[in-house]
């Protein structure tokens, strides 16, 4: 983990080899079982990443006790949101999300992020940000995508077409 400058009063925490929990993942932004369909993922989080940014007041959630084997150590997670913007002055917000597919790089948008609910991922380095809120009295940090390179796993397939199987 490390804290890198984004402008001048905008620090993001930058994750190299970042596990995501990818059948917790609504890149989409489908309606959830709560209601809510913001476009979201979850980060899974090593150990002293998870007590870093938990210690800095993050919402970093840990697994059930209940479900963690004997002599295992407990999972750690942080939901990262992933928000594009309809307004076209606020456009320049929106996170700069890259698909590394085949040695090829795709920029993604509002409008093909939600392939990444049915891709499965090797590598993810990414960079996301805090935003601090207050609602009804409560308040907290909620991590925000600002950029991130997405490295898919090739398929068994992969090379099906580019040569002619022989016997």
């Amino acid at each position: 983990m490390e804290i890198v400058n984004i402008t001048n009063n905008l620090q993001g925490i930058h994750i190299p080899n970042a596990k995501i929990v990818t059948p917790w993942s609504n890149f989409s932004g489908v309606k959830d079982n709560f209601g809510s369909s913001k476009r979201n993922f979850t980060l899974l989080l090593p150990p002293d990443i998870a007590a870093e940014l938990t210690a800095n007041g993050w919402p970093v959630r840990s697994q059930d006790p209940s479900r963690v084997a004997e002599g295992e150590a407990p999972e750690y997670y942080l939901k990262v949101y992933v928000q594009y913007h309809d307004e076209p002055n606020r456009k320049k917000y929106d996170p700069k999300i890259h698909l590394v597919s085949g040695g090829n790089v795709t920029d993604m948008t509002a409008e093909t992020i939600s392939l990444f609910d049915s891709i499965q991922f090797d590598n993810v380095d990414l960079i996301f940000t805090p935003y601090n809120w207050s609602v009804g009295g409560k308040s907290g940090i909620s991590a925000y995508l600002h950029e991130g390179y997405f490295v898919q796993s090739a398929s068994v397939f992969a090379g099906y077409g580019a040569q002619t199987p022989t016997e």
